[in-house]
């Protein structure tokens, strides 16, 4: 007799089951399965929803569409520039960015190293590799956010780095201004570079005093005359803006500020004086030409004084004032920029970087807030971001509440207690067999 034989006399011996009792079985068993399936579409609900909204800004950061001549420029600003959990190097084609950033750990509070980072109009990070970690050696970003131009390493070249097609222009024989080379080719530190409106051309500030001018077209630079000031920016396609004279660094001085605009090879076109700023200092940040050519705004204070500093806009074809002195607490060294109608002004509280944006009005609003724990002192526009839309506000916009930082560590925390609360519940609440 085999043992399935065996094991059928055994059961047809046994007593037919209570039909009751069959039933609630059946139905506890139906329901373990159902309450089993729901757990798990809650949890797997529970980690998609946190996948989509937390990872796109704190670690994904998806390479924007070309094809057919998709995102050629940048749309839109960052609101917040909020922590990143994994911020990678720039990749080739990362698409046209925002802003360009720089990191300083002043108060050893950062939690993030020292050096410039990309910023796309979400507000996500990338950082800029090799020598761009100096963060007096300032790279330029062009108005569209397309171009972005930086030394590549100490001993050159200059790369002007096309971030959506991913092409690079070298320019060699510009080097580290600590490194050795032609004198003309010595990169400037400390000091702001512009490109020219349709970015073809960019205007580089170099050691001693002098500056280049690069042609992105053909790969080709050349070094300006000396002695013609310090810049201020473009005045259309092939019109230099420079600031000179002011205080000259002697005590009593009442020399006037003045704009010299020139053409691309350094000749004198215009210099006009800037009404009532006798004695005034103005340095290597001071200066941004309007996106038209028609005005400059100089940040200014009065040399050797405790005077607050502020930004005052000035008529370029006579120097006229065209608003009040505006007091503002500017961080330094930073630039201003420009807009389509208003002028972004850099400023630096306590906790955290903000750029304000002084309207026509006068009144102030708020532009973007940076998390302290980056660390962030300065960011380099790309002027046609400011004209299109705040974006990465979320709920929370430009506050700067400590828990702003943290929403997301915030919401992973509580999508956890809640799912844990509900399947404890769940557990709890089995009803008896009967």
């Amino acid at each position: 007799m085999s043992l399935t034989d065996l094991l059928d006399d055994l059961v047809r011996s046994q007593p037919a089951p209570d039909p009751a009792l069959a039933a609630a079985a059946w139905r506890e068993g139906r329901r373990r399965r159902r309450t089993a399936r729901v757990r798990v579409l809650a949890v797997a609900a529970a980690v998609a929803g946190l996948l989509v909204v937390v990872l796109p800004g704190a670690v994904v950061s998806p390479v924007a569409p070309f094809a057919g001549g998709v995102a050629t420029a940048v749309v839109g600003h960052p609101e917040r520039i909020g922590r990143q959990w994994w911020v990678r190097d720039l990749p080739d084609r990362p698409g046209p960015v925002a802003a360009l950033l720089q990191a300083v750990q002043e108060q050893r509070t950062s939690d993030e190293p020292d050096g410039w980072y990309a910023v796309r109009a979400d507000g996500h990070r990338w950082r800029l590799p090799e020598v761009s970690h100096r963060t007096d050696l300032w790279p330029a970003l062009s108005d569209d956010g397309r171009l972005l131009g930086r030394l590549a390493t100490p001993a050159g070249p200059y790369v002007v780095h096309n971030l959506v097609t991913g092409e690079r222009t070298s320019f060699e024989g510009i080097v580290d201004p600590g490194g050795r080379g032609d004198r003309a080719g010595l990169l400037g530190s400390q000091s702001p570079a512009h490109f020219s409106p349709d970015g073809r051309m960019l205007w580089l500030p170099s050691a001693l005093g002098r500056t280049m001018l690069l042609d992105v077209a053909i790969g080709s630079w050349r070094g300006l005359p000396e002695g013609l000031g310090k810049p201020a920016g473009w005045a259309g396609q092939d019109r230099l803006v420079w600031l000179h004279g002011g205080g000259d660094g002697s005590l009593g001085s009442a020399v006037p500020l003045r704009a010299r605009t020139t053409d691309a090879t350094g000749a004198t076109v215009a210099d006009v004086e800037l009404g009532g700023t006798s004695g005034v200092f103005a340095s290597q940040w001071a200066g941004s030409v309007s996106k038209g050519g028609g005005e400059v705004a100089v940040t200014t204070t009065t040399a050797f004084s405790a005077a607050p500093l502020g930004v005052t806009r000035y008529a370029l074809g006579d120097g006229s004032p065209r608003s009040a002195f505006v007091p503002v607490d500017a961080n330094q060294p930073c630039s201003t920029t420009w807009s389509a109608g208003a002028l972004v002004v850099p400023v630096q509280p306590p906790d955290s970087a903000v750029v304000v944006q002084d309207v026509v009005d006068g009144a102030p609003v708020t532009v973007t807030v940076a998390a302290p724990q980056i660390g962030a002192r300065c960011l380099v526009w790309a002027a046609d971001a400011l004209d299109g839309p705040a974006r990465g506000g979320g709920l929370v916009g430009t506050s700067e509440a400590g828990w702003t930082w943290w929403w997301r560590e915030v919401l992973l925390a509580g999508v956890a207690l809640v799912v844990a609360g509900v399947l404890l519940v769940v557990r709890r609440r089995r009803p008896p067999v009967v």
